[in-house]
C-alpha cells in the first residue's frame, strides 16, 4: 500500500523553488502532480505559486535588512577593510575591490551590518577555494572581463 503525502502550501512553494532554482526534476514532477490533484492547469498553478514565492521572499528580505547604528556600521567597515588588506597581502595582484568583496563573503554578519542587507551564508568555502586555488568562481577582474559579463 502506498503512503499518501500531504503537502502544505509551504511544502509546495519549496518544491517549486527546488525545481525552478536548482533544476530538481523530482520536485518538478511532484509539483506537476500536485497541480493536477488541485484540478488546475500546470501553468496557472505555477503562476500562483511563483507569485506567492516572490511575495514571501520580498518579506524575508525586507525583514532581514537591518539598520545598524552608525558606530556598528563603521566598526564593521573597518574590520572588513582590514580583512580585505590581509587578502591583498596573501594574494599579490588582487584588486582592492575584489579583496573587499571576498571579505564581505567570508564575514556575512559583518557584511550585513555594513551593507544593511542580507548576505549569503555559504560564501566562506568559495573564498577559501579562491584563495587556495586561484580564480575558480570568476572573482578576478580580468576573468570577469574575459567572460563578457
Amino acid at each position: 500500500m502506498e503512503q499518501t503525502k500531504i503537502y502544505t502550501r509551504d511544502d509546495i512553494r519549496n518544491l517549486w523553488r527546488r525545481y525552478k532554482h536548482k533544476g530538481d526534476m523530482g520536485a518538478g514532477t511532484d509539483f506537476a502532480l500536485i497541480a493536477f490533484a488541485h484540478g488546475q492547469p500546470y501553468r496557472t498553478f505555477q503562476a500562483e505559486i511563483d507569485q506567492e514565492c516572490r511575495q514571501q521572499d520580498e518579506q524575508l528580505v525586507s525583514r532581514a535588512c537591518t539598520t545598524a547604528t552608525p558606530e556598528q556600521c563603521r566598526r564593521a567597515g573597518v574590520l572588513l577593510w582590514e580583512k580585505a588588506q590581509a587578502f591583498e597581502r596573501r594574494r599579490p595582484g588582487l584588486s582592492e575591490q575584489v579583496a573587499f568583496k571576498l571579505a564581505l563573503l567570508e564575514n556575512p554578519k559583518l557584511a550585513e551590518q555594513y551593507t544593511g542587507c542580507p548576505v549569503r551564508r555559504d560564501g566562506q568555502s568559495d573564498v577559501a577555494k579562491f584563495l587556495n586555488k586561484g580564480d575558480s568562481r570568476g572573482f578576478n577582474r580580468e576573468s570577469y572581463q574575459r567572460r563578457g559579463y
